[in-house]
């Protein structure tokens, strides 16, 4: 999604670009879960440390949600707006190099505890044979490879 700042996020051909695969992702959402808030975390903020290109590429996405009216908007759950600022994101821009010590980090972690908090699709009981089951076709689909920390 970085490339957006720069338009080469749209090539000539028909491949598939960084967009693409998050609407993807969101279609994929929608299908499965018709409630509950949503979060959308991009780990760029290291490649796209201006503000102003973050504005430009939430805004880019905020544009091609609404123009397709996409049913994820409402449950988006957006970071508040910066001190001073009152362009509000789209997204959380977190810088993974910097770990806790990123300010998108602790905004995120704040917000999703926020959120737990609130949500009442959060606080719904999960039938243990599911989360079981669920936890069996993790490890399952898991490539093969080292085992996991």
């Amino acid at each position: 999604l970085a490339e957006l700042r720069d338009g080469t996020a749209h090539p000539g051909d028909n491949s598939i670009t960084a967009v693409d695969e998050l609407f993807n992702w969101m279609d994929a959402v929608v299908v499965a879960t018709q409630c509950g808030p949503v979060l959308l975390v991009c780990t760029f903020a290291d490649a796209v440390p201006s503000r102003a290109d973050r504005c430009f590429v939430s805004d880019q996405l905020k544009q091609r949600l609404s123009c397709t009216k996409h049913s994820i908007l409402p449950r988006l759950v957006q970071p508040k707006a910066e001190d001073g600022d009152d362009t509000q994101l789209l997204f959380f821009a977190v810088n993974n190099r910097l770990s806790l010590h990123d300010p998108g980090v602790q905004a995120l972690q704040a917000t999703l505890q926020r959120t737990a908090e609130h949500s009442n699709a959060a606080t719904r009981l999960v039938p243990l044979p599911l989360r079981l089951l669920q936890d069996v076709l993790g490890v399952v689909s898991r490539p093969s490879g080292p085992p996991l920390a």
